[in-house]
C-alpha cells in the first residue's frame, strides 16, 4: 500500500447536506462558508485532504472544554465532599494578609512544589483557616492539579482502618497537595499524633508539599516541652507560617443568620 492509499483509508469525505464546491476546487461548509478540505502540494502532489471547518473546530473545543470541566468537578468533588467547601474560592474572600499570601502560593504553584513549600495557616477558632486552605484546594483544582483534603480526625480515622489502609497511605504520599485540617481538635492519643506524624513525614522524604492549619499558637508549636508531641510540633515548625487572626468569621456568619432570620420573622 503506497502512500496515497494510506491517505485515501483515512481521508473519508465529511459532505454534510448544505456543503458546497468552492471555485477552488474545495468541499466547504454550507454553515460557516469555511474550507472543509485542503490541498498538500508538498507530498501529496495537489491531493485534497479533509480538514475541520470553524463551526466544527468550535464544537471540538466545546466538547474538549466540557469535558475537562468534567473531570475538573469530579477532582473537587473527590476532595472537597460538602457543596460548601467547593464554594469557598478567593472570589468571595475578603482581602487579608493570609488571604494575599495564598493567592501568591497558588500564582507560584510550580516553585512552590518544585521546593517542597509547605504552608502553616494558624490562629484562634472560627477566623478563617480552613476557609483559606479550601481557597488553594479550589483554585489549584481549577487547574486539574490533585489535592486531597482531609481533617486530622478523618485522616486518623482512616488509618485506624486495617482493609485499604496501605493504599490509603500510597494516596496521601503521592498527590501533588495534601491539606490536613485542625490539626489538635481530633482525639489527642498518642496513636493519632503518631500516624499524623508519620504522614507528615512521608511528605517530606517524598519531596511533596502539604499545608495545615491549627489552633495551636506559634508559642505551643515553637517552643513544645512535651515529649510525646514534640516529634510532631517539630515537624509542623518547618512549614511557612501564616497567622489568621481576627473576630470569628463563624461568629460573624452565625449573627449574620440570626439578623436575617429575625427580620423574616418580623422580631
Amino acid at each position: 500500500m503506497n502512500i496515497n492509499d494510506v491517505v485515501d483509508s483515512i481521508n473519508k469525505p465529511n459532505a454534510a447536506p448544505g456543503d458546497y464546491t468552492g471555485q477552488d476546487g474545495l468541499l466547504y461548509c454550507g454553515k460557516c462558508h469555511t474550507p472543509k478540505q485542503m490541498r498538500d502540494e508538498s507530498v501529496l502532489g495537489g491531493k485534497l485532504l479533509s480538514i475541520s471547518c470553524t463551526c466544527r473546530k468550535a464544537e471540538l473545543n466545546a466538547a474538549k472544554e466540557e469535558e475537562q470541566q468534567r473531570r475538573t468537578e469530579k477532582l473537587r468533588t473527590l476532595c472537597l465532599p460538602r457543596p460548601a467547601m467547593r464554594r469557598n474560592t478567593f472570589a468571595v474572600a475578603a482581602e487579608g494578609k493570609h488571604i494575599q499570601t495564598a493567592r501568591r502560593y497558588v500564582s507560584k504553584w510550580d516553585e512552590m512544589k518544585a521546593r517542597n513549600i509547605g504552608l502553616l495557616f494558624w490562629g484562634n477558632t472560627g477566623t478563617g483557616k480552613s476557609f483559606t486552605a479550601q481557597c488553594i484546594a479550589n483554585a489549584l483544582l481549577d487547574q486539574q492539579i490533585t489535592v486531597k483534603y482531609y481533617s486530622a480526625g478523618q485522616l486518623v480515622a482512616r488509618l485506624m482502618e486495617k482493609t485499604g489502609r496501605e493504599q490509603f497511605l500510597e494516596v496521601l504520599c503521592n498527590a501533588p497537595l495534601l491539606i490536613i485540617d485542625d490539626i489538635g481538635a481530633e482525639r489527642d492519643t498518642s496513636f493519632s499524633r503518631e500516624q499524623i506524624c508519620a504522614v507528615v513525614e512521608e511528605r517530606k522524604e517524598a519531596g511533596k508539599p502539604l499545608i495545615v492549619t491549627t489552633n495551636y499558637t506559634l508559642d505551643e508549636i515553637k517552643g513544645c516541652q512535651d515529649k510525646a508531641q514534640q516529634r510532631l510540633f517539630d515537624r509542623l515548625s518547618e512549614l511557612v507560617p501564616v497567622a489568621v487572626i481576627g473576630e470569628s468569621r463563624r461568629r460573624a456568619i452565625g449573627e449574620d443568620n440570626l439578623r436575617e432570620a429575625r427580620a423574616l420573622l418580623g422580631l
